[in-house]
């Protein structure tokens, strides 16, 4: 039996805090923590030039881009793990798009904070 006490097991491991180093902010999303990087200025000027329809709808591309950016943002491992879940149908497309405007009106929140 294992004898770690409560203190122990909270220290993270080196690929924890590197990990958490990395994606920095954390968010709450369909039953999981999901952690994700800030946007980078590359992904902020992709999102700004998302091209729309004469009804203000993103074009059908748009959608790459956004998934793209959504990937750099929380990271490969738990990129798979979304993707996973979609394949289960655990997720839906919807429930992705959710994720993305919560990530982006965190860092708009944050980008208004820092002008402040």
């Amino acid at each position: 039996m294992d004898t770690q006490t409560v203190e122990e097991a909270a220290e993270p491991t080196a690929e924890e805090q590197e990990f958490r180093e990395a994606y920095p902010a954390v968010t709450q999303f369909k039953g999981r923590t999901i952690r994700y990087a800030p946007l980078s200025e590359g992904q902020t000027v992709a999102i700004s030039a998302l091209e729309r329809d004469e009804d203000g709808h993103l074009e059908p591309g748009s959608f790459k881009v956004i998934l793209a950016v959504l990937e750099g943002c929380v990271g490969p491992e738990q990129w798979q793990r979304i993707r996973m879940d979609l394949a289960r149908k655990k997720l839906d497309a919807a429930d992705v798009m959710r994720l993305f405007i919560k990530i982006m009106d965190k860092a708009k929140r944050d980008a208004e904070k820092t002008a402040a």
